[in-house]
């Protein structure tokens, strides 16, 4: 089955919608209703071409990673067994899933201004018309883009609402999807004992149905939480297989996270070739999706490697150049990452000199990152 547009949607997707209770009648049904209504995404699309010229499309970027299925899940109004299909032809529910889902694409850009003011008018509408699994929905959202922008505690908060709605309606996907993201707003603070909490519960929603997409997002975290256990054996493994699911299920954004995530891993057990490998091809993903934050992870990473490789020159490039971005996007730093951060540039900084870090430091940081992204992707 295709969208209006041509892009192919991620194979397993009605299996996935007829877990949840959607006939492929209805489900085709509602897409003509949505081409109809929104002229194919125009104003998606719109943004992606302005903000992202490599993207070409709305419909390659959403169909290609689980925005799209957030989209289609609730602008479906949730039909099957929580009886909520009679809100499929209703213009407000449709409304608020795009809202949020142009929210979603903001953030992939790196702009958590317009996706929190975005997010934030779906949600309104969501709440006008008490349409409970549309507000969870942004709710969920609008705690990863408060936990993006290092506001835990609101993240945490919004994050819990939207559980207590999903738990209610016995959603069990997005309920799982819920813990994922508890779990890595406790990642990102140091609280292993809590994300271990929240992905066992994970885990344990993930044992009542097959879905790709949620296995790999799940195997994910968990590789993530052996990482900063210290465990980078059975980080590599889980992180691994969170890989291959991701490009079996053609989920590109996850396939670039867990590659990115996996040289890590790699780059601190000293297996920096493969390391970088993985780390430029993540690299390459997250460029031609214009995923910004992830373009961000991967330069820091790729410059810890250069420091190890005695690159000083090209590591406070890809340093600076992060940095900029980061500032840019107002998307700090996690905690839990700060001190090997810290680590690794006063490292380099005393080797290279203070006066050279500064001013290579300034050079890269006046350069597009753009600029910086092409000239290391040539260098693999």
């Amino acid at each position: 089955m295709t969208y209006q547009g041509g892009s192919t949607l991620p194979p397993d997707l009605l299996e996935r919608l007829a877990i949840e209770g959607f006939e492929s009648k209805t489900v085709k049904t509602c897409l003509r209703r949505l081409r109809l209504r929104f002229s194919n995404l125009a104003k998606v699309a719109s943004i992606v071409r302005v903000k992202a010229p490599d993207c070409p499309t709305a419909e390659t970027y959403l169909a290609n990673c689980p925005v799209f299925d957030v989209y289609l899940h609730r602008a479906l109004g949730q039909a099957g067994e929580h009886g909520a299909g009679r809100r499929v032809g209703n213009a407000p529910v449709a409304g608020a899933s795009v809202l949020i889902s142009l929210g979603i694409v903001d953030v992939g850009f790196g702009d958590y201004a317009a996706a929190r003011t975005r997010i934030e008018h779906g949600l309104a509408i969501a709440r006008e018309i008490d349409h409970p699994l549309g507000m969870a929905d942004a709710l969920t959202n609008l705690g990863c883009v408060y936990r993006i922008l290092g506001e835990y505690s609101t993240a945490q908060s919004h994050l819990e609402k939207a559980l207590q709605v999903y738990q209610m309606y016995g959603s069990s996907i997005w309920e799982t999807d819920v813990q994922c993201a508890l779990a890595e707003n406790a990642l990102y603070q140091g609280d292993l004992a809590t994300a271990q909490t929240h992905l066992q519960t994970a885990s344990n929603r993930l044992g009542t149905f097959e879905n790709k997409w949620l296995q790999a997002l799940v195997c994910y975290f968990w590789g993530l939480l052996a990482h900063y256990e210290g465990d980078g054996v059975e980080a590599i493994k889980l992180l691994g297989k969170a890989t291959a699911l991701a490009r079996e299920g053609q989920y590109k954004p996850d396939l670039a996270r867990s590659l990115v995530t996996l040289g890590r891993v790699k780059r601190t057990l000293g297996q920096l070739l493969p390391a970088s490998e993985l780390l430029m091809d993540g690299l390459d993903l997250f460029r031609a999706l214009g995923h910004k934050l992830g373009i961000t992870n991967a330069l820091e990473e790729l410059g810890a490697v250069k420091v190890v490789q005695g690159d000083d020159a090209q590591a406070t490039m890809l340093f600076s150049t992060a940095h900029a971005l980061r500032e840019g996007m107002g998307a700090p730093l996690p905690p839990v990452d700060r001190p090997a951060y810290d680590t690794v540039l006063a490292a380099y900084r005393a080797r290279l000199g203070e006066t050279a870090f500064i001013e290579t430091w300034a050079h890269a940081a006046a350069r597009p990152f753009q600029e910086v992204v092409e000239e290391s992707l040539k260098l693999r």
